[in-house]
């Protein structure tokens, strides 16, 4: 028999080369989606009706043995574009699926457990709460524990410090009043994870301090005029002194009359200067002198 491929040129030989390699690869890469099986022999029906090692699963769902993680049996994992059932039940567990499947097609799956929704590129987050779990996406919280550890390996993943959130959720969860910016992270959790499973917890944020509205005391001044003592008795002129904060240099008659001061009337000095008060030769009666 001739060989039909005799007669192409190299380009139609190529091309026939590379159309055949895209069908298989196809053909192979739909094989997998619908088993979740590389072997030929995998069929999707028997892949999905037993769960890993023969543990037996709720009916509607099925339990990864190695998290404990419990999912609808029919919901699809958008990494791998398989039933979480179909996973478990081929690669024992959905983190060793997300793996596998990360390393066949390079994508950025994550690989150290189950994180919902937070490392798939583009995912729409699907919330809800149903009796007593909360829905993330495919996955279900049974307890508060359970929901804490999911949001705070979640909302690291996209950038935030594990221990504050570790830290808000804790404060959250038992009931502890929250800093205005653990209120933030605690309602992010609940937008993205909806609200923790048990209990019908209230965010309760610490009271924020009102800035006092009582003026600070003015400045005490400290120094001032000297005041206009002349014409005054000594004894005047020194109580006159003494009632504006300054001292007089005393030595003098009660009765001299005042004619000059050192310093000058007006001038500003500290409080508790010595003022020197010049008496004329002119005296008031004893009697008028106080």
């Amino acid at each position: 028999m001739e060989n039909p491929f005799k007669k192409l040129s190299k380009p139609e030989l190529y091309a026939v080369i590379g159309g055949t390699a895209l069908v298989t690869g196809y053909a192979l890469y739909r094989h997998h989606a619908d088993t979740g099986s590389w072997s030929p022999f995998a069929t999707g029906s028997s892949a999905a009706a037993t769960g890993p090692a023969g543990a037996a699963s709720t009916s509607g769902t099925v339990t990864d043995t190695t998290t404990g993680q419990v999912y609808s049996d029919t919901a699809v994992d958008p990494i791998t574009n398989l039933t979480y059932a179909s996973e478990i039940a081929n690669y024992g567990s959905v983190a060793t699926a997300d793996s596998e499947f990360a390393s066949a097609y390079g994508t950025g799956a994550s690989t150290g457990g189950v994180e919902p929704q937070s490392f798939a590129t583009g995912y729409t987050s699907n919330l809800a709460s149903v009796g007593t779990s909360s829905i993330s996406g495919n996955n279900v919280y049974t307890s508060n524990s359970a929901w804490s550890q999911a949001v705070t390996a979640g909302l690291t993943d996209v950038g935030y410090d594990g221990p504050t959130v570790s830290a808000a959720l804790g404060s959250f969860l038992t009931g502890t009043p929250l800093t205005t910016a653990q209120v933030t992270i605690v309602n992010t959790a609940i937008a993205e994870y909806g609200p923790p499973p048990e209990g019908n917890i209230q965010v309760i944020q610490q009271p924020v301090a009102k800035p006092s509205t009582t003026p600070a005391p003015a400045a005490k001044a400290t120094s001032g005029p000297v005041p206009d003592v002349v014409g005054e008795s000594a004894a005047a002129a020194a109580a006159h002194l003494k009632a504006r904060g300054f001292g007089n240099s005393r030595g003098v008659a009660a009765n001299d009359i005042i004619v000059a001061t050192d310093p000058k009337a007006g001038t500003v000095a500290k409080y508790g200067t010595i003022v020197k008060i010049i008496p004329g030769k002119n005296k008031l009666p004893q009697s008028q002198s106080q």
